[in-house]
């Protein structure tokens, strides 16, 4: 018996440990409501006067202030999913068969046939978000579409 409680104990441990490598939990890490937007994605002035970013924002389910509105420094090929994942919050994906899936943003996962959605420039792109690549003064929108 003292085996079993041991190997239970130890298999908790492990399903914590996977759980904070895959969605980047720290304890005692700061949450993103407790920092401000420059604290989040500190993106140089120069940047943004030279239009060298891409907007990106991530709409809250319940409709209230956005989960993240921010500009984020452009890269060589950066993709809509890099744009996403340039921000200080939580993003896990599954690859498929049309590439990387978001399946959950800042603790909100799809659930049935409710989940995460982007736009570029207010249009849906007909490729997956780690296939799009973005452009300098890009807008990314990240809306989570409930059926």
């Amino acid at each position: 018996m003292k085996q079993f409680k041991r190997f239970g104990i130890c298999l908790v441990a492990l399903v914590m440990s996977a759980s904070m490598f895959l969605f980047g939990c720290a304890s005692g890490a700061p949450s993103v409501e407790d920092m401000d937007q420059d604290t989040r994605n500190p993106v140089p002035e120069s940047a943004v006067e030279a239009g060298e970013v891409v907007h990106v924002t991530v709409e809250n389910p319940d409709g209230e202030e956005p989960i993240a509105d921010t500009d984020v420094k452009i890269k060589d090929g950066m993709t809509a999913l890099d744009a996403l994942t340039e921000l200080d919050i939580q993003v896990a994906t599954v690859d498929s068969s049309y590439g990387p899936f978001v399946e959950m943003i800042d603790g909100i996962s799809n659930e049935g046939s409710n989940g995460w959605t982007y736009s570029v420039n207010g249009e849906m792109p007909s490729v997956s978000a780690g296939e799009y690549a973005v452009s300098a003064g890009d807008k990314v929108t990240w809306t989570y579409y409930k059926a």
